[in-house]
């Protein structure tokens, strides 16, 4: 598991070390330079973003880019692009901020993602390398199709014709 910022939040970080080492998994705390990344979505078994609120979801996009099967809350940025038939969108209840968290002020909204519908995928996940091949491939036809060096050249020739 890869998790930024931990340091920030030293009451969830060693929850978050117990937990994996629970599992004998992993964290990895530190920043990583391209090409470690890049190294570590071609190791994953699957991407995994349970995430409140995304921006496009660039992470997400790169791990489906290279076939890796995503698991990731079915909200904001990465709808754009994952759907059932290329991932697996983990279902949300939208929920008010009581707090400020950071740039998240009391009374914005985000998403809360279903922890126990993660589960489930993670498990359909990990039970069927067959559909999980097959949706990691559709994944990364949809992302060069969508996102890809001959799409984003005819959005950039559109947008120039027009001015």
């Amino acid at each position: 598991m890869r998790a930024n910022h931990l340091h920030r939040f030293p009451e969830w970080q060693e929850r978050l070390r117990r937990a994996v080492a629970s599992v004998k998994g992993t964290l990895i705390e530190e920043t990583l330079d391209r090409p470690h990344v890049n190294a570590l979505y071609h190791l994953a078994d699957a991407y995994v973003s349970l995430h409140r609120s995304e921006g496009f979801g660039l992470t997400i996009a790169e791990a489906m880019r290279v076939g890796k099967p995503v698991i990731a809350t079915d909200y904001s940025g990465p709808r754009d692009f994952l759907n059932q038939s290329n991932g697996y969108p983990v279902r949300y209840r939208l929920v008010e901020l009581e707090q400020d968290y950071g740039p998240y002020q009391a009374g914005n909204v985000w998403a809360e993602p279903e922890v126990a519908h993660a589960a489930l995928l993670t498990r359909q996940v990990l039970g069927n390398a067959a559909e999980r091949s097959a949706k990691g491939q559709r994944a990364a036809l949809d992302i060069e199709r969508l996102y890809g060096s001959q799409a984003i050249a005819r959005r950039i020739a559109s947008r120039l014709s027009r001015l």
